[in-house]
């Protein structure tokens, strides 16, 4: 069992995870970031293991604009993750914590698309050794189509300094 896989079972039995099964063991802190919550490791993650899944509605990336559209008019926040030219998981309804995860140009964690004969997913794997207490990040990777570059504020020492 990997460490994050078992503190799965710690993190739903002794809290911390945010209300989410498949969170690995890790708690929300208050952010110095003008968006996003702070997702720290509550213990040592090792490169390569499984974290969560990027969880929601799998649809066809020709209604996410459309979709964003009207969730905007809502007044609501909108969370896609592109999995490729074809799909795009919409989570800004139906997910779990990975939406929350604040932007770094230099993550902790990278995505990766599973294709399974029953759907397909995006997981989240930890790229490289985080200790304890270290917050959670995952690289955007935003779409360059926009002439407008929307500024990074990640702080990490090899910034692009843009999320695009």
């Amino acid at each position: 069992v990997t460490t994050a896989a078992a503190g799965v079972a710690a993190a739903t039995a002794g809290g911390g995870g945010g209300g989410d099964a498949d969170w690995p063991p890790c708690d929300a802190a208050a952010s110095g970031r003008s968006v996003g919550c702070l997702r720290v490791a509550l213990v040592d993650l090792y490169a390569h293991e499984f974290c969560m899944e990027y969880a929601g509605e799998l649809i066809r990336t020709q209604l996410a604009d459309p979709r964003e559209q009207g969730y905007d008019a809502e007044g609501l926040g909108t969370y896609f993750f592109r999995v490729d030219d074809a799909y795009s998981v919409d989570a800004t309804c139906r997910s779990n914590c990975a939406r929350f995860l604040n932007h770094s140009c230099t993550p902790a964690l990278k995505a990766e698309t599973l294709v399974l004969p029953e759907r397909t997913l995006v997981v989240l794997r930890i790229k490289h050794f985080v200790p304890k207490y270290t917050e959670l990040t995952l690289d955007y990777l935003m779409s360059t189509e926009d002439d407008v570059k929307i500024p990074c504020t990640c702080g990490a020492r090899v910034c692009r300094g843009t999320l695009n």
